[in-house]
């Protein structure tokens, strides 16, 4: 069972668990596998970790840095002698008395006023359970059958009270947007797997033989019904406050219901050859249909070829090399579909139109000769160990191609349609991988034992589609500021925006009123990182353990929306430095006909010009970084201490997680810890990272 509150106030997450897995033996030819998980849990709060809510969008953007919290929690049901809420953001003691919106707050809540009140909750219920008989025919065959299945179901209920809507100006031509309503959203997804297969093992001389064929049938069906309200808009409220029943809308309640069925049938086979304990040959085929793919091609073979050879067994046995294999592999792997992806469906209006129903034709698009995306994939490396097996060395090159994958690309409005979805180009994604791991010491009393590992890879766009050179992502801030583009010929994920114009010497662009010119389109680099990895050791004396972690980043690139917004609002420390805001901010440059200029320009039309106009440049960063990312201390208790009671063992101990952020780029001057960037373009005006401590009891029965 697990109880845990969340960092931001009046928001938690409970849940229970249960699990269970177990074999019976009714002969000694015929047993039966069963196994059953179940996870049950509620969460409460909004947890949309952006600029658009109450929390995460003004603590680091508008929040005032003299602001006591400790204040706030005590005074969150504060109101003004207008009867509204007393937030921290109101207009100031100029506009309050012309009345109006001016007596409520202008953009922002207190945030413990808004997570009390604002009854956001989601409950889950997953369930997995399967059984499986099998039955030896032979010494050396076996046969399978199985079915499973898995059960994920989720209830979302969110309640605007008038507790909130009525301090929100919205309606009145304010900015603040929050109307009495709620929503009620049932999700739900299950899979049903039935499996049979026979296998074969048996060893000739010098020859081990392991083979196995079988077939599968996949169902999966997706289903959703909801009712909701705009409760952050301004169009859609309760009649009657507070009475939450959707027929006491303002305006009429159009459900969502959806549900889409998905099924693979599936042929497999597998074939192990070993001679000798030396060399290993492997091999796979299988043949799949996938129904969310067009009727017209939705079957495909794939397969893969493996093998393995064991040097040290050429070799005499010696205490220095006690391991060694090499190894190789070429795989085809197909890629899935979801299951509305070749299925668009139709939209509907709230609205009707002489007394029926309003439907909008899917403005999606599919290429009626779109086929399966067929994945290939080669990899080879090596694995070996030293000194009775006290030194682990591991290493690994691969390369594969993503072909053909399915995505929508944007359409011009005139087709009738606003995406095509079509068969992508090619994306390389090749690399290196390598580990250590070593006993460093080894004794009776005292043990150290380390591991690092390390990984390069680079993702480069061959190929973006016939006809295209670009795609844009989609993954965007909430302010549209930046996206991720597919650009051919380039890394995977370019950050893509707006940035300073510069004229051939590399002198900054500036225009008549002080502003700087902007480029339109700009990139600035892959999100992803030149190379990561980690390094964990463990020192162990007698009961006492100490371990600890470190994770590493070099390179890639994200975007800051938290300090765009802090600059614009004055919070940073550069908005103060060297008295800018009593003297202004001296700007250099070049104007359009190359004349060197240097002029003043007021220091908050100069923070804020970034944000007006899109001007990015200053919030990307490196997304390098050293990080500590857990160390635990335990003990664990003398034997002694519980013999003969059914207790094996007891161990307690302290653990803390991301206690230190080492070092990071000299460039994420606010240094934003970029193993936690909540979105692939980076952070959206998120919450700050946390440290977490806690103590651990364990006992074994």
């Amino acid at each position: 069972n697990l109880d845990q509150n969340g960092i931001t106030p009046y928001t938690y997450l409970k849940r229970n668990y249960l699990s269970y897995n177990g074999t019976l033996n009714f002969s000694e030819k015929l047993s039966l596998e069963t196994m059953f998980n179940f996870t049950g849990g509620k969460v409460r709060g909004e947890m949309d970790d952006t600029y658009g809510n109450q929390t995460t969008g003004s603590f680091n953007s508008w929040f005032s840095r003299d602001l006591d919290i400790k204040k706030l929690k005590e005074l969150k049901d504060l109101r003004n002698d207008a009867g509204y809420h007393a937030s921290w953001n109101w207009w100031g003691a100029d506009y309050y008395p012309v009345g109006s919106i001016y007596t409520k707050p202008a953009f922002w809540l207190n945030p413990y006023f808004y997570m009390e009140n604002f009854d956001d909750t989601t409950r889950r219920n997953n369930y997995s359970f399967l059984v499986a008989p099998t039955y030896e025919i032979t010494d050396h065959l076996k046969a399978r059958v199985s079915f499973s299945r898995i059960d994920n179901t989720a209830l979302r209920q969110y309640f605007m009270p008038t507790e909130i809507s009525r301090n929100a100006s919205g309606t009145q031509g304010g900015y603040m947007n929050f109307t009495n309503g709620f929503g009620i959203i049932n999700n739900r997804f299950s899979e049903d797997q039935y499996d049979a297969r026979l296998s074969y093992s048996n060893k000739f001389s010098d020859f081990d033989v392991n083979a196995f064929v079988g077939t599968n049938i996949t169902q999966q069906k997706t289903f959703n019904n909801s009712s909701t309200m705009n409760v952050f808009g301004n169009a859609q409220w309760l009649i009657n406050p507070d009475v939450y029943n959707f027929a006491n809308s303002n305006v009429r309640i159009n459900p969502a219901y959806s549900e889409f069925r998905k099924t693979f049938k599936s042929l497999y086979s597998s074939l192990s050859v070993g001679y000798n304990d030396l060399v290993y040959i492997d091999l796979t085929a299988r043949n799949d249909i996938n129904s969310a793919y067009l009727i017209t091609d939705n079957s495909f073979f794939t397969y893969s070829i493996g093998g393995s050879f064991l040097v040290h067994n050429l070799m005499e046995k010696n205490n220095t090399l006690s391991f060694f294999k090499i190894r190789a592999g070429y795989a085809k792997v197909p890629s899935d579909l979801s299951a509305g992806a070749t299925n668009p469906v139709y939209s509907y209006n709230p609205s009707t139109m002489n007394g029926s129903v309003i439907a909008y034709q899917p403005l999606t698009f599919v290429d009626p000769s779109l086929k399966p995306s067929i994945n290939e994939n080669f990899e080879v490396g090596a694995d070996l160990k030293f000194f009775r097996n006290r030194l682990s060395l591991s290493g690994t090159y691969y390369n594969e191609n993503k072909n053909d994958e399915p995505i929508p690309v944007t359409a011009p409005a005139s087709s009738g349609a606003t995406s095509i979805f079509i068969n992508s180009g090619i994306v390389n994604r090749k690399g290196i991988e390598l580990s250590l791991v070593g006993d460093v010491v080894k004794s009776k009393d005292f043990n150290w034992t380390t591991s690092i590992n390390f990984a390069k890879n680079k993702t480069v766009i061959t190929k973006v589609a016939d006809g295209l050179t670009a795609i844009d992502f989609g993954s965007s801030d909430d302010f549209a500021k930046t996206s991720i583009v597919q650009l051919e010929g380039k890394e995977w994920g370019q950050l893509v925006g707006t940035g300073y114009k510069y004229d051939a010497a590399g002198n900054k662009v500036i225009n008549a009123d002080g502003t700087y010119a902007v480029e339109v389109g700009k990139e600035f680099g892959s999100v992803l990182p030149e190379f990561t990895g980690g390094l964990y050791n463990t020192f162990t004396y007698k009961g006492l353990s100490l371990s600890a972690a470190i994770d590493f980043q070099k390179g890639g690139q994200f975007f800051s929306l938290s300090e765009m917004w802090a600059d614009y609002s004055g919070l940073t420390p550069r908005t103060t430095a060297g008295g800018v805001r009593e003297n202004g901010v001296t700007v250099t440059g070049v104007d359009e006909s190359g004349a060197a200029v240097s002029t003043n320009m007021n220091a908050q039309n100069y923070f804020q010009q970034f944000h007006s106009n899109s001007l990015i440049e200053d919030y990307i960063h490196d997304a390098s970084y050293i990080k500590l990312r857990e160390i635990a201390l335990s003990y664990q208790l003398p034997s002694t201490l519980f013999r003969n009671n059914g207790v094996q063992g007891i161990s307690v101990g302290l653990v803390a997680r991301n206690p230190w952020l080492i070092s990071v780029s000299k460039d994420n001057i606010h240094k934003v810890d970029p193993s936690e960037l909540s979105n692939t373009f980076g952070e959206n005006a998120q919450l700050p990272s946390t440290r977490g401590y806690g103590v651990n009891v364990k006992i074994n029965f």
